[in-house]
This record gives structure tokens, C-alpha cells and sequence, in this order.
């Protein structure tokens, strides 16, 4: 018996096919990811990414995705080794690795996106808004869950927030029984499809459909709030992000760029952000890298963390940016030191790492 690289499911269907000309190995048969290849092989995945459960949910969200669409992953361990592939076409869907790992996972939405799926379900099925249906495996992964486990404590907090009915289940009980055989439970998928399959209905109700309704007006905008230190290279910082929302099909808020006009800043902050469908924030203070003093400490962009702080806080997505010799010397506050940093050598490479980052984790996701 077999094990899938990625999601760890077992099964006797799953084949390795090693590629000598790529040096790579491609994976068929896997109930969920389907077919994939990594490039290099499985020494890609360095061990320390797969002890990241969220990590290896991100990946299988793009096989899943893929597999829905009718096209073959490819893995690539950065964007320069995947822009250097020959062999692209219609049915094959590039990923980067370095890329899936920087990815932001906000989980305190991913109770929204599983609702959003659960939505997708009733379109998809054509029965009625209300109706009962069931879940699949693959469900789960569209949402990026990592465990059986995180899907029972949302659906424990869908259940008590009346956004759900769940049908012939007792609920409790197996939530309880789950917690106590964990183990038993990790990588079964067998397991798993039993639970999902036996009595496990859903159905949606009006208070979800109005939370659904919500989220999609606030992820209608195309506006991109910037927020960054007004400094002497400012403007040539934002044209490279102006450049990498164009590429994208998104546009900067005119004002976030602007001085000219009255408003309380604040006041205006506070509704550029909300009308945005995510914030880019800088962190790079105005130096020019080659005078650190220790009066440097007193310079950190301490502006961007209001606008960051405020956007996070309503659910919306952050991209983090520095420059690169900052982000080495170990300049940035202890609070943000473990995000994951869109790190920038200069404009034109700013400008192609935004476009790449944007469109794994805002657009693809």
C-alpha cells in the first residue's frame, strides 16, 4: 500500500512514477489530490515543512482545486524554478512551494469559507436553499482544514451560532468519542469518508445566508489600500506595487497615494481599508541602507502597524513587505518578526514577487 507525498492518504491505487528528463516523481491515483508531480521528488518538501500541518493543507487545497478543474499540479520549490519550466500548457497548474508556505491563513475565517463551500454545494446540486446534503472529503480541504478535529470545533461553533442544522447525528457524542481516539483517526481516510457518508446531513440557515451574502460584498472590491512610511523613495515604492495590482487587475485607492484633501485622516483610514479587498503593508524605514547607527531604532515604521493592525482585524487579508537588508540585520519589531515577509531587493523584483504573492493568496485562494 501506497502513501500520497502530500495528504498522507493510503491506498493501494496510488502510483510513483519516476521522471528522469525532470528529475521528479509524479503521483496518480490519490482519492484527493489526485494527479500530481514534484519536481525534484519528495526531498522538494523539506522535513520541516511537512511538520507543518497548515502547510500541508495549503498544498492539497491546490491539488483539490486542480484536480476540480481537470489539470495535473506541478510543485516547484520557488518561482524562478517554476518560471524555467519548458514543458507548460492548458492542462498543467504551476505552484511554488516557497510560495505556499508564505501563504496567510486566516483561522479565524475559515468558519466562513466553509460556509462558503457548503453554499457552493447547494448551487452545484440544484436543490432547494434549505434542503439537507453531504459533505465530502474534499470539502474539507477546499476549506485548507488540517484535521478531522478542526472541522468538528467549527462545526461545533457553526452549530451553536445557528448557522447549520445538522441531521440525524448526535453531535456530542461523536465529537467526544473523536477527542478521545484521535490518533485512531489521523490519515484514515477510510475512516473519515464513514463519518462523512453515514447520517452526516447539513443544511443552511437564513442567519448563514446573510453572513455568506456579507462576505462576498465585502470581497467584491478591487481596491488595494497601501500603507507605508512617507518617505524620500516613496513614490518609486509605490509604483512598483501601483505596477503588481495592475498585473492583477486590482487598483490603489487614489487617496492612500494623496495629500490633497480635508478629511480627519483617521476617519478616512478607517473606510479606504474597509472599502479594500486587502492592505499591502511596508515596513522598510526611511534609511538608505548603509548608515545604521543606533539612533536607527528610533526610525522603525511604526505607522504601518495602525493600518496592518486595523485591516487584520476586519478580516481582511495583509500582504507584509521589507526590504531586504532590513529584513537581514534583524530590524523588524519582535511582534512581526515571525510573518511572512514579501523581503524586496529592489523595485522590479518587489513588483514580480507582489504579482506572485497576490495571486496565490488573494486571487487563488
Amino acid at each position: 500500500m501506497n502513501s500520497c507525498k502530500i495528504c498522507n492518504n493510503n491506498s493501494n491505487d496510488i502510483q510513483e512514477i519516476t521522471l528522469t528528463t525532470h528529475q521528479g516523481i509524479r503521483v496518480q491515483g490519490c482519492m484527493i489530490c489526485g494527479e500530481y508531480v514534484l519536481m525534484g521528488g519528495p526531498l522538494a518538501i523539506p522535513q520541516y515543512y511537512q511538520n507543518l500541518p497548515q502547510f500541508k493543507a495549503n498544498m492539497v487545497y491546490y491539488n483539490v482545486k486542480n484536480k476540480i478543474n481537470k489539470k495535473i499540479t506541478y510543485w516547484f520549490l520557488n518561482n524562478e524554478n517554476k518560471n524555467n519550466f519548458p514543458d507548460l500548457n492548458e492542462n498543467i497548474s504551476c505552484q511554488s512551494l516557497e510560495e505556499v508556505k508564505n501563504l496567510n491563513v486566516i483561522q479565524s475565517k475559515k468558519y466562513i469559507d466553509i460556509l462558503k463551500i457548503f453554499n457552493k454545494k447547494i448551487d452545484d446540486s440544484k436543490i432547494g436553499a434549505f434542503d439537507f446534503f453531504k459533505v465530502e472529503l474534499c470539502d474539507l480541504y477546499l476549506c485548507k482544514l488540517t484535521s478531522v478535529k478542526e472541522y468538528l470545533i467549527i462545526l461545533d461553533y457553526l452549530i451553536k451560532k445557528s448557522f447549520i442544522i445538522l441531521n440525524n447525528i448526535d453531535f456530542i457524542s461523536f465529537r467526544d468519542s473523536y477527542m478521545n481516539n484521535v490518533e485512531r483517526w489521523n490519515n484514515n481516510s477510510s475512516l473519515i469518508n464513514k463519518f462523512l457518508n453515514d447520517n452526516h446531513e447539513i443544511s443552511l440557515t437564513i442567519e448563514a445566508y446573510q453572513l455568506i451574502e456579507e462576505e462576498i460584498k465585502f470581497n467584491k472590491s478591487n481596491k488595494v489600500f497601501i500603507a507605508m512610511k512617507f518617505c524620500s523613495n516613496q513614490n518609486q515604492y509605490i509604483e512598483a506595487v501601483n505596477q503588481a495590482c495592475n498585473a492583477v487587475n486590482h487598483d490603489l485607492i487614489a487617496s492612500t497615494v494623496s495629500q490633497f484633501h480635508n478629511d480627519n485622516i483617521t476617519f478616512r483610514i478607517f473606510n479606504e481599508i474597509r472599502e479594500s479587498r486587502f492592505v499591502i503593508a511596508d515596513f522598510t524605514p526611511d534609511i538608505d541602507g548603509t548608515n545604521y547607527t543606533e539612533e536607527f531604532m528610533k526610525y522603525k515604521t511604526d505607522g504601518s502597524y495602525f493600518e496592518a493592525g486595523y485591516a487584520y482585524g476586519l478580516g481582511k487579508d495583509v500582504i507584509y513587505t521589507v526590504r531586504k537588508d532590513i529584513f537581514e540585520k534583524r530590524f523588524l519589531h519582535f511582534d512581526i518578526s515571525q510573518i511572512n515577509f514579501v523581503v524586496w531587493e529592489d523595485y522590479e523584483k518587489l513588483k514580480e514577487k507582489l504579482i506572485d504573492r497576490i495571486r496565490a493568496s488573494i486571487i487563488l485562494s
